[in-house]
């Protein structure tokens, strides 16, 4: 992410922004659209359009800020002003909002957001852009050279209680060598930014936190002017911004690394765009199997009916880039919370709509399955059986699942041999003639509910013991006759 909330075990307290009004949940609220854009309010105390950098999801409350702007809390499908802050990243910490920005980092006190104390103070007009949470600790970055009074370069750690520098730093604690973005990659820190150097080490705008010093990722340079995004991406890493080179591979402003020492392109990348300086990707963020990468380009892999905003998915079935509308305008933040996807910045129009500005929010269709559970299975008493299902679509890890045997969910009923009910791959063990009956996977959404086809589950009785296994003849008694019965079948079975 950049200039927000960061990625990591948290980041959910900060994404719930799609949650509209209710302020409860994410609930959608009626004539809620699925598989296409709908506007949010962007209004407090009349008619106002603000450029939104930062949003956070704090105690069910929905904030927002930017740039010169003050704090705005979300109630009653309005915004209300609830104090000054002109914040553009925050971060949900030991139970307190963090913000920060022009002039420093800011807390709540007891969670109340209005009562804030200022405990990171920087100089003049340094900006911190980013947080993240790190081994307990609280990490900043931006463009500043000391906070509090402690020298640092751009980067620094909070343990609770006081400030300390990481190593060199990155860059020159100024502006044009910020840090911009974090993230955690196999439990090291990874930052990003317009940085080259680390008190003399090439780091080239990627760094890793590793032996209490910042290190090159990879071999070669990023050669551009900054990368502004980075997110973990099925053990890769991808990094986004305005860049042409990755580790000599040339590239579209992005590129991903998947711990070999080469760089690669993600196919055609993304255009620059006719936004001058602002021109490339500002956030990459997960939406489900995929991601979502915003910012201000005009083509995607050379299409140009990609704009501002694209899917990437690694599904062998739908790998590659895909549209998820046209934008006209910069987008500087991508959010996710359940399965609602909201982009904010100085967005108009989506898709050619006027009223889709500033922030909006995105939801998939209904889930669709591409594999069915097995119509019919016979198996005896006392065996397992399995049922499996499998479903495409995008934001599929949030969907919820439910088994029903003869349309009674699993969950509620079922003979204590069951596991799996709640995924799309049921296993019943040690089956009895209880289990037998017809099954079928629901998977479902806030947006719809769909049902697999019939799966139809059969159980055969085992073999009957006789009452007594020593009577062999059956004559009711185990004597000579039984012995004499095993004696002449004494052998190898045929």
């Amino acid at each position: 992410m950049s200039l927000h909330t960061q990625k990591n075990s948290i980041r959910t307290c900060t994404a719930a922004v799609l949650g509209a009004a209710v302020v409860t949940g994410l609930t959608a609220p009626a004539g809620a659209q699925c598989n296409d854009w709908e506007a949010m309010p962007f209004v407090y105390n009349g008619t106002w359009d603000m450029d939104p950098f930062a949003v956070a999801h704090f105690q069910g409350q929905i904030y927002a800020s930017g740039w010169s702007q003050p704090l705005l809390r979300l109630g009653n499908s309005e915004w209300h002003v609830v104090g000054p802050m002109d914040a553009i990243t925050f971060l949900v910490h030991d139970g307190e909002l963090y913000a920060g920005g022009t002039g420093g980092a800011r807390r709540t006190v007891g969670g109340n957001d209005t009562q804030w104390e200022k405990f990171g103070q920087t100089s003049g007009s340094d900006i911190i852009y980013t947080k993240i949470e790190f081994e307990g600790d609280l990490i900043v970055g931006g463009g500043f050279n000391s906070i509090d009074g402690v020298a640092v370069n751009n980067v620094a750690r909070w343990d609770g209680s006081q400030w300390h520098p990481m190593g060199n730093g990155l860059g020159d604690g100024g502006f044009n060598t910020a840090v911009w973005d974090f993230t955690i990659w196999n439990g090291w820190l990874v930052a990003v930014g317009a940085f080259t150097d680390s008190g003399g080490q090439p780091v080239h705008k990627v760094a890793v936190w590793e032996n209490n010093s910042w290190n090159p990722v990879g071999t070669g340079l990023i050669e551009g002017d900054v990368v502004r995004a980075v997110e973990v991406y099925k053990g890769q890493l991808v990094i986004g911004g305005r860049f042409t080179h990755a580790g000599g591979v040339p590239v579209n402003n992005l590129a991903r690394y998947t711990g070999t020492p080469a760089w690669e392109p993600m196919l055609g990348g993304v255009g620059m765009g006719s936004h001058g300086n602002h021109s490339g990707v500002w956030d990459i963020e997960h939406f489900g199997n995929d991601l979502i990468v915003v910012g201000a380009f005009n083509s995607v892999n050379g299409d140009p009916n990609m704009k501002c905003i694209a899917r990437w998915s690694d599904d062998p079935a739908a790998y590659g880039w895909h549209s998820m509308g046209i934008i006209q305008s910069l987008v500087r933040t991508a959010l996710v919370a359940e399965d609602w996807l909201m982009i904010s910045g100085a967005i108009s129009p989506i898709n050619g709509d006027l009223l889709k500005k500033r922030v909006s929010r995105w939801r998939p269709a209904p889930p669709s399955f591409l594999e069915h559970p097995e119509s019919l299975q016979i198996v005896d008493e006392g065996e397992q059986v399995t049922f499996t299902a499998s479903l495409g679509g995008l934001a599929n890890s949030y969907w919820s699942y439910e088994w029903r045997r003869d349309g009674v969910p699993l969950a509620a009923a079922n003979n204590g041999n069951a596991t799996g009910y709640d995924s799309p791959m049921l296993t019943l063990t040690d089956v009895t003639e209880d289990d037998l009956g017809v099954y079928q996977l629901r998977a479902f959404t806030s947006c719809g509910v769909s049902e697999s086809s019939a799966a139809t589950l059969i159980v055969t009785p085992g073999p009957t013991m006789p009452s007594c296994p020593g009577d062999l003849n059956l004559d009711g008694a185990v004597n000579v006759s039984d012995l004499l019965l095993l004696l002449s079948n004494w052998g190898i079975c045929p």
